[in-house]
């Protein structure tokens, strides 16, 4: 009797002959869980996953358990990744009979002759016709036209993303990288098991003529084979043309090609139609909110209506919650997730909004838990490394922050909060010059990121950059015209340039903006030392003395220090030399959690402002 490995391997070649990579993905992935040692399952999987990358990953592994495996020495030889070897030439007889098998009509007889071939080439070393075909799945696609290539590429979705929820992201790799690629290693290969698609809301039987239709057009739905789904839900309604659930999945498909015109007339006619067919208030609020992200008005009544037809349509909860989130609105938020975890208890998208909640009301050991569980309920939803790393950064564990960010970013790398985050990551950890290029980074993909150019601007100081830290103190002062802490960083950057009376200016203005003790407190101290630079020494001991009497819990030992070392050296009759740390580094008074405001779609241009001219 076959072993269940050999079971789950004879369905996979199945599938792979009969053209249903997805399939054999799924069931080769089942495979090296249980059997990463297995260089022939590597090879297989080189076969069927999308890119050149994957492939060269499974067949280096292949190759690291089989040195000798000719398969993969043969794959990665084309990919140009080894030294070709003349004994792993196909000959020419060899190599026109593989190609022909796989250009030849596909039927019965030669489907149930090639699978025992294929396994007796697999465990009896038949390599010629395992190679052959191996290579023709892996590296088919390149002998087609370039053009044919681009549009396979584009339409790929690696892993499988769930239909219904808009607001699941996945990726195609982790940050284990491969020893031999350097490429990360794909998550897929890290789960127990695959994803499954939410399971689909309407499912009715239909006619046996069009069944078969239906089922096919259901099965690219969870693929998201849109142009497929159009095609074969077409063809069900030119027999059932009133059958709801196929116009609710054509309408959808039309959403997803982006058709959105086409998609929003197709929802309507449902609604007029079937107006307490709740699905379809869902599909017209993703709709509209796809055609006008300013739609949010018409889409929340489409999805609370949605609610009233059907209270237990979890789908609808999750676009709710996260219209809710995006405006900030916590408040009604809050009740929905409980409403919604009931009918979806396992679903990792209400921990995420959860953690996105908490960490905005600086609960973060509470956004921490959620956003692990997120991340152990599906390991591939990218928001929820992001959220660990945030709430990580917050609680004080900054490895940990840090090794979260680094997987996100390695996958999103045009998010300007979390290169943000890496860089604060980094600066808590002294670790400039690393904070310095993440924070130019997420400037370069948002020039008007408040908290970037605040956090390099103080780089900048410590760098002794006077005009750099000058130009982000003050772009971040137009950006918020109430920050103490922009404002007293311009007075330190002018103070930095020499520009000393300028800045004695810029401490006066700050003065309204401090409010907290401890602004209060580095108020004093630059204001002292910006009057003993102008040699007004007898206001400069009337402002270290003011710093002197503030609480003690709002200095540190280092201005305590100091303040009274400059206190006895003015009172005195010969002032005293100032100590060498005469200007000690001062970090920001207060640690602010990025704002999670939408990127500005414009980004204007930074007016120049002319460099202050020293006061005499």
């Amino acid at each position: 009797m076959p072993s269940a490995q050999d079971t789950i391997f004879n369905e996979a070649m199945s599938a792979v002959q009969a053209g249903d990579r997805a399939r054999a993905r799924d069931l080769l992935t089942r495979l090296l869980k249980t059997g990463q040692d297995n260089p022939e399952y590597w090879v297989w999987m080189s076969a069927v996953v999308d890119t050149t990358k994957e492939r060269a990953y499974c067949l280096n592994q292949a190759l690291k358990l089989d040195p000798q495996n000719k398969a993969a020495r043969r794959g990665l030889t084309i990919m140009g990744q080894m030294t070709p070897d003349e004994s792993l030439i196909l000959p020419a007889r060899l190599q026109k009979r593989n190609w022909q098998a796989k250009l030849m009509p596909a039927d019965n007889e030669l489907a149930s002759g090639m699978a025992p071939a294929l396994q007796m080439g697999l465990m009896g070393g038949g390599l010629v016709v395992v190679v052959g075909l191996v290579l023709f799945f892996v590296f088919g696609n390149f002998f087609k036209p370039p053009q044919q290539r681009a549009t396979q590429s584009a339409a790929r979705r690696w892993p499988t993303e769930t239909p219904l929820s808009t607001q699941m992201v996945v990726a195609a790799a982790s940050t284990q990288a491969a020893v031999t690629t350097g490429e990360p290693t794909p998550l897929w290969l890290m789960l127990d098991a695959t994803y499954t698609p939410t399971p689909l809301y309407v499912n009715t039987p239909h006619p046996a003529s069009v069944s078969e239709a239906f089922k096919y057009g259901l099965r690219g739905y969870t693929r998201g084979e849109w142009a497929s789904v159009e095609n074969f839900m077409k063809q069900v309604l030119t027999v059932e043309p009133n059958a709801v659930d196929a116009r609710y999945f054509m309408a959808d498909a039309y959403r997803m090609q982006g058709k959105l015109t086409q998609a929003l007339n197709a929802f309507n006619d449902i609604i007029k139609a079937y107006p307490n067919f709740a699905p379809s208030y869902l599909g017209r609020a993703r709709t509209r909110l796809a055609a006008d992200k300013n739609a949010v008005a018409a889409a929340r009544a489409d999805l609370e209506t949605a609610l009233k037809k059907d209270p237990n349509m979890g789908e609808v909860y999750l676009e709710l919650i996260a219209l809710l989130i995006a405006e900030k609105n916590d408040k009604e938020a809050e009740p929905l997730l409980v409403q919604a975890a009931r009918v979806l208890p396992d679903s990792p998208m209400i921990f995420l909004y959860r953690a996105e909640i908490n960490m905005r009301a600086g609960e973060y050991e509470l956004a921490l838990a959620d956003a692990q569980r997120a991340n152990q309920l599906d390991m591939t939803l990218l928001p929820a490394y992001l959220f660990m790393g945030e709430a990580l950064h917050m609680t004080g564990d900054l490895d940990g922050s840090r090794q979260a960010l680094d997987i996100y970013t390695s996958y999103v790398k045009d998010d300007p909060r979390a290169w943000l985050w890496v860089g604060m990551a980094h600066e808590s950890a002294g670790e400039t010059e690393k904070a310095h290029q993440a924070f130019d980074e997420a400037l370069r993909l948002n020039s008007r990121l408040f908290e970037a150019l605040l956090h390099r601007a103080q780089i900048l100081l410590v760098e002794k950059d006077g005009d750099g830290a000058l130009d982000d103190f003050q772009a971040a002062i137009r950006l918020d015209s109430q920050s103490f802490e922009a404002s007293i960083g311009v007075g330190k950057a002018l103070m930095l340039l020499e520009y000393e009376g300028d800045a004695y200016v810029q401490f006066e203005r700050s003065q309204v903006l401090a409010k907290q003790d401890q602004q209060k407190a580095e108020l004093m101290y630059w204001r002292a030392l910006s009057l003993e630079a102008l040699d007004e020494n007898v206001a400069a001991l009337r402002e270290w003395n003011k710093l002197l009497a503030l609480p003690a819990d709002s200095l540190s030992e280092e201005w305590t220090v100091y303040a009274s070392q400059r206190v006895q050296a003015l009172a005195s009759a010969t002032p005293t030399a100032k100590p060498s740390t005469a200007t000690p580094t001062v970090r920001p008074s207060e640690t602010r959690v990025p704002t999670r405001t939408p990127i500005p779609s414009g980004t204007p241009k930074l007016s120049g402002t002319p460099k202050p001219t020293r006061t005499q």
